[in-house]
């Protein structure tokens, strides 16, 4: 399965001689290919993890896929950040949650990878939705597993 972001991607937004000296791993001055690679597959993963289910991408056009390879290169970035702070000097916290809040954007509907419509909802697996309707007077009985105690 092909990466969503390459090195040339990454490269576009992260100086290469930034990103040499954060995975410069064999002392030869570059980039060692295993860990751009495992980096690369890292986002990846993590993006067809959180989008996988929401949107299909396969068939993301141009812009769309634009939009999660800056998701997926800032992504990247917070790992460098995590990997070689006194290179990078940025809070890789941060920067993970704000990646973290983005697709959550997308996976509820509030944003949609630019696109003019939002992903499909999630399918809930026969699971019960309530509302939460505060007008309900049914009561639900009270219950606790296994006889862990009595709150009647």
């Amino acid at each position: 399965m092909a990466n969503l972001i390459t090195a040339e991607n990454v490269y576009a937004r992260i100086s290469k001689a930034r990103v040499d000296r954060c995975l410069n791993d064999s002392g030869s001055g570059e980039a060692s290919q295993d860990a751009m690679e495992t980096l690369l597959e890292d986002v990846t993963s993590w993006l067809r993890g959180n989008i996988g289910p929401v949107a299909d991408l396969s068939v993301l056009d141009e812009q769309s896929a634009g939009d999660l390879r800056r998701i997926g290169v800032d992504r990247f970035k917070a790992y460098l950040c995590e990997r070689a702070p006194e290179v990078m000097r940025q809070d890789a916290k941060a920067i993970f949650d704000r990646t973290d809040r983005e697709i959550k954007k997308i996976r509820i509907g509030k944003a949609s990878l630019g696109t003019e419509q939002p992903p499909e909802p999630l399918e809930n697996n026969d699971a019960r939705i309530s509302s939460g309707n505060p007008n309900d007077t049914t009561r639900i009985p009270t219950r606790f597993s296994d006889d862990w105690g009595d709150f009647g």
